[in-house]
């Protein structure tokens, strides 16, 4: 494996000096590195976030799927709600509404 042109101490000081807010591309060009190993060492030494780390991916898409089921859940309780008050012989001038 190719011996880094970068110590360890000098990788960490140009990833503080993203965290302080400088951009990725302009630390990028200073020191003659590309995006790609600037984004490799910063996976390295920063964990990702809890909500991005792969175990929780399963997780993710349940809850994606359950917000798309939502509205058409919601549409369904409303129509049963409606059939339930026509069949009770409510009238259609909103006194069924009011006792929500």
């Amino acid at each position: 494996m190719r011996k880094s042109l970068f110590t360890e101490a000098q990788i960490i000081g140009i990833l503080k000096q993203a965290e302080a807010g400088r951009m990725a591309t302009d630390l990028c060009r200073e020191h003659g590195i590309t995006q790609a190993t600037f984004y490799r060492w910063r996976s390295k030494v920063r964990p990702r976030p809890p909500h991005l780390s792969p175990s929780n991916r399963p997780l993710q898409i349940c809850s994606r799927r359950l917000l798309c089921l939502l509205p058409s859940m919601l549409a369904d309780a409303r129509w049963n709600q409606l059939h339930d008050a026509h069949q009770a012989g409510a009238t259609m001038d909103g006194s069924w509404m009011r006792s929500r």
